[in-house]
């Protein structure tokens, strides 16, 4: 007895294997679903065995349901500061950065300890948040991250007064170019310093080469950047032509300054 074996399809084609597809007197025919490409719904197909005029033909309705699969969950491999990520202590009012997988989304949520933060960049891989100010005087918080409506694991992130970091690039001149080699600043003249982490209240300060700027000329919320500090300092006038390196500081009193890690600054006589 020879027999055959063949698939006619009531919706998409080719998702379904016959293993043999023909063969002698009594067999096994395995069947496999190829689910690869196909959107979810119900497919319904018919398999038929056909043994020929003597021992007949025999139909066998096949339906595959396929259903959207479950949306993946956020992980957050990393918080830090959003001018430093290697800076993982985060200051009330200032701006994080988070990594991980996972993280884009029509609806993107990050709240420490139930206190929802200002989502300013969302992306698959990171999101930018400015941390709630209402955290001031707390020494951890609980953040959680929901993409969609699906939560990641809580993470617990560190909380200081002050931990202060200069954005790369971000040590501009008096004339708002940017500072370096090509574009050293005056002395004398005002360099401005864009920082995240300084305290909203407190004393601010500033460090050029190897003296304390007790006193900037600004220090405070950067116009139309929120979370952003500004620090306007003057280039001491007695200091030489060099490549040298910039601070910024806060604290609540000068005693108690935490300073960020040091930005390069070129100056000219």
């Amino acid at each position: 007895m020879q027999w055959s074996a063949t698939v006619a399809y009531a919706a998409g084609s080719k998702w379904l294997r016959l293993l043999p597809s023909s063969g002698v007197n009594n067999a096994t025919v395995r069947v496999d679903a190829l689910t690869d490409g196909l959107a979810p719904g119900i497919y319904q197909a018919t398999i038929t065995i056909n043994a020929g005029p003597l021992t007949g033909v025999r139909s066998i309705p096949v339906s595959l349901l396929i259903t959207a699969a479950p949306p993946p969950t956020p992980l957050i491999y990393s918080v830090g500061n959003a001018a430093d990520a290697s800076l993982t202590m985060l200051t009330p009012g200032s701006l994080a950065s988070l990594f991980g997988a996972n993280l884009g989304g029509r609806t993107v949520q990050v709240t420490f300890d139930g206190t929802a933060a200002s989502i300013l960049y969302s992306g698959a891989k990171q999101i930018n948040v400015q941390v709630p100010a209402a955290l001031t005087g707390k020494s951890t918080a609980q953040m959680l991250v929901s993409v969609d409506g699906i939560q990641a694991a809580p993470v617990t992130v560190r909380l200081a007064q002050s931990a202060p970091a200069i954005f790369p690039n971000a040590v501009l001149n008096q004339d708002y170019s940017v500072n370096g080699p090509s574009h050293p600043a005056p002395t004398g003249s005002v360099v401005q310093l864009f920082a995240t982490g300084l305290p909203a209240a407190g004393v601010l300060t500033a460090k050029i080469h190897d003296r304390t700027v007790t006193a900037p000329y600004y220090a405070g919320p950067a116009p139309g950047l929120p979370g952003v500090q500004q620090v306007d300092v003057v280039v001491p006038p007695d200091l030489p032509t060099m490549q040298t390196y910039v601070y910024v500081c806060g604290g609540a009193a000068l005693d108690q300054q935490v300073c960020s890690a040091a930005a390069k600054i070129w100056i000219t006589q």
